[in-house]
């Protein structure tokens, strides 16, 4: 989709689009040590786009991209590593999830126990690093499609109405952590739909890439 818009051109961008060869939920098995996604992508992947093309080599040269699964990863990447990735944007995500939640979307496979599954909540590390966080503005979360009341934490009531995107965007206020936010952006849940460019543009303008040189590079 980034490329068909032609983003990498228009905004001097390096977009990386990394694959797993499990469900992805951006965080690490309780035992299993074949499944490591954040390591392999603050260890692994961010290092060899350093070393192939030429980045900054910074935080803020690093931004990251998603939606669902990933617009989760983008947050918990940044909230536990604010000093590898500058920026973060996430539509459409089940950011509001409890431990009590494992098993949904595939999580249980990855995680493995609620005890290693809290450790990568949202609103955990992002409580964690609100300090940091809350120094500038770093964080773009944008509106809800399948995840109005999908994945309703369990601690919320189940006749009373839920959307993750103004949850978080509630958690972040209270904590002081300043993030751009728009709630409207209600399209389908996929790469393809209205929803990329638009997040897209805002994350930009957090970074100010149209005013930088230097290619940065964006992590869908």
């Amino acid at each position: 989709m980034l490329r068909k818009l032609d983003i990498h051109n228009q905004h001097n961008l390096i977009v990386v689009a990394p694959t797993f060869d499990t469900l992805p939920w951006y965080g690490s098995h309780a035992t299993d040590l074949r499944i490591r996604h954040q390591d392999y992508l603050v260890k692994v992947l961010v290092p060899l786009i350093d070393e192939r093309y030429p980045t900054t080599k910074q935080a803020n040269g690093r931004l990251l991209l998603g939606f669902s699964k990933s617009g989760w990863g983008a947050f918990v990447l940044i909230a536990m590593h604010p000093e590898v990735f500058g920026y973060a944007a996430s539509w459409d995500a089940p950011l509001m999830m409890e431990a009590g939640n494992l098993g949904l979307f595939g999580t249980e496979p990855h995680f493995g126990t609620q005890e290693q599954f809290a450790k990568f909540l949202p609103v955990a590390v992002l409580a964690d690093e609100a300090e940091t966080l809350a120094k500038s503005k770093r964080l773009v979360l944008t509106g809800a499609k399948f995840f109005g009341k999908m994945g309703r934490p369990a601690s919320h009531p189940a006749d009373l109405p839920f959307c993750h995107t103004e949850a978080m965007h509630r958690f972040l206020t209270d904590r002081q952590i300043a993030h751009a936010y728009n709630p409207d952006l209600a399209v389908p849940h996929s790469w393809h739909a209205g929803w990329v460019k638009p997040t897209l543009e805002v994350l930009l303008e957090l970074a100010a890439v149209d005013t930088m040189d230097e290619p940065r590079s964006s992590t869908p």
